[in-house]
C-alpha cells in the first residue's frame, strides 16, 4: 500500500511539473504565434459567454471583440454586422438554424470557456488554449515516455510545440486546439493498454474519446483506425490484436453516445451535416445526392494536394522520416499513430474544403511528429554505438 501511495504521488508530482512546463509553453507560443482566432471563434466564443450567463447581444459583442482583438486583419475585413449587432444574417430564416446546430452540437469547448468566465471575463476562452497545450505536454510525459523513453518524448514535444502547422491550430481560439490534445491523450491512452492490457487504460481511452467525441469531429475516426490496427495485428498473427479490437469496440461508445445527445437536443443530423457544403452552409436548397457531391469534389481537392506536394518538401519529407521510423521501431502500441496519418485523411474527406485543409489535417503531424523522434532517436543511438566502437587514437611519444 505505502508503494502505490508512493507511486502516486511520484505521477502526481511529475504531472504537476509536466503542467507547468506546458503552460510556460503556452505563453510563449501565445506570445508568438499569429493569428490565434478565426470565424468560428465567433460562434464558440458567443456560446461561451451565453453558456457562462451573458445575454444574447451581449455575447455578440464579447465574441466581436475577441476575434478582433486575435483574428488575421484579412478576415476582419470581410466581417460585417448590422444594425442588431449580429455578425451572422441567418437568425431569422429557419432552413439556416442547421449551421448554427453545428456549431451548438460540440459543447467541450464553449462549456470549459464559461467556466473561465468568472475570472477571465471577456478572455476566458484562452482557458482552452492553454489547457490544449498542457494536455499534450502532460500525456507525453505521463503516458508516451514511459514507452519511449523520454529522449523520444522530448523531441516529440519540440516538433509539436514547434513546428507551425501544428502549433498555429493548437492555440487557436476553436475546438481544433482541444480536438488536437483530446486525440492524442485518446491515442496515448490506446498504446497504454496495447502494452499492459490495463483496463484502468481502457476506460481511459473510451472516457477521452467522450469528451473528443463532444468536442470534434475526429472522435468518428478513432475506431476506424483501431480497426485497421486490428486487422493488421490479426494478418501478423499477433495477439495484439485482440487488445485493439476491445479497445475499437470501446471507441465506437463515445459516437454512439453522442448520436443519442445529438437526436434528443434536436441538433443537425448525419444528413444534415452532409448537406453543409453542398448548400454552402445551408444557404442554397438541399442536394438530392450530397455524397456524389462531396465525392466529386474530394477528387478534385485529392488531385490538387498530390500535385502540390512536390513543392512542399517539409511535408513529403516528413512523411518519408516519419515512416522510416514506425518501420525502424517496430513495436505494436505505435501502429495506431501510423494508421491515423491515413484515416485522418477522412475528414478532409467529409469536410472538403481546401482552404481549411491544413486546419483539418493538422491532427496528422502528431503522428508524423512522433515517426520523426522515433527515427531521430534510433539515429542518435546508431552514432553513439558507432563512436563507442570505434578504437581510440593516440599521440604516443617516441613510437
Amino acid at each position: 500500500m505505502a508503494a502505490v501511495r508512493s507511486l502516486n504521488r511520484h505521477w502526481l508530482l511529475r504531472g504537476l511539473a509536466l503542467a507547468m512546463v506546458g503552460l510556460a509553453a503556452w505563453v510563449l507560443m501565445w506570445s508568438t504565434i499569429r493569428p490565434r482566432a478565426g470565424y468560428d471563434t465567433l460562434w464558440y466564443s458567443m456560446y461561451a459567454y451565453q453558456y457562462a450567463g451573458v445575454a444574447v447581444h451581449e455575447s455578440w459583442d464579447l465574441s466581436w471583440q475577441l476575434v478582433h482583438e486575435y483574428a488575421d486583419p484579412q478576415l476582419l475585413a470581410t466581417l460585417r454586422r448590422d444594425s442588431s449587432g449580429a455578425w451572422w444574417s441567418g437568425w431569422d430564416e429557419p432552413a439556416r438554424q442547421r449551421w448554427a446546430g453545428l456549431y451548438r452540437m460540440r459543447p467541450v469547448m464553449p462549456l470549459v470557456s464559461a467556466a473561465g468566465f468568472p475570472l477571465l471575463g471577456r478572455e476566458a476562452p484562452l482557458l482552452v488554449s492553454a489547457a490544449a497545450v498542457v494536455i499534450v505536454t502532460v500525456a507525453a510525459g505521463l503516458l508516451l515516455a514511459p514507452l519511449t523513453g523520454w529522449l523520444v518524448a522530448g523531441l516529440f514535444l519540440v516538433l509539436t510545440l514547434g513546428n507551425v502547422y501544428l502549433a498555429r491550430w493548437l492555440v487557436d481560439l476553436t475546438t481544433d486546439g482541444l480536438g488536437i490534445a483530446l486525440w492524442f491523450l485518446a491515442l496515448a491512452c490506446v498504446t497504454r493498454f496495447v502494452v499492459t492490457g490495463d483496463r484502468r487504460w481502457l476506460v481511459a481511452t473510451g472516457s477521452s474519446g467522450l469528451v473528443l467525441a463532444f468536442t470534434r469531429q475526429s472522435a468518428v475516426v478513432l475506431p476506424v483506425t483501431l480497426a485497421i490496427c486490428t486487422l493488421v495485428a490479426l494478418i501478423a498473427r499477433s495477439s495484439t490484436w485482440q487488445r485493439f479490437a476491445v479497445v475499437a469496440a470501446v471507441t465506437i461508445l463515445p459516437l454512439l453516445a453522442f448520436a443519442a445527445y445529438a437526436a434528443v437536443a434536436g441538433l443537425p443530423s448525419i444528413a444534415d451535416q452532409l448537406q453543409d457544403i453542398p448548400t454552402l452552409h445551408f444557404s442554397r436548397p438541399d442536394v438530392p445526392n450530397p455524397i456524389g457531391f462531396l465525392l466529386q469534389r474530394d477528387a478534385g481537392i485529392g488531385a490538387r494536394l498530390v500535385r502540390s506536394l512536390p513543392g512542399q518538401p517539409l511535408i513529403w519529407g516528413s512523411l518519408l522520416v516519419a515512416a522510416g521510423g514506425f518501420v525502424i521501431a517496430r513495436h505494436w502500441w505505435s501502429l495506431p499513430f501510423a494508421v491515423a496519418i491515413g484515416t485522418l485523411l477522412l475528414l478532409l474527406a467529409a469536410h472538403p474544403v481546401l482552404t481549411e485543409a491544413d486546419r483539418t489535417l493538422a491532427p496528422i503531424w502528431l503522428s508524423l511528429n512522433l515517426g520523426i523522434a522515433l527515427f531521430a532517436a534510433r539515429t542518435i543511438a546508431w552514432l553513439s554505438a558507432r563512436l563507442r566502437a570505434r578504437p581510440a587514437v593516440g599521440f604516443g611519444i617516441g613510437s
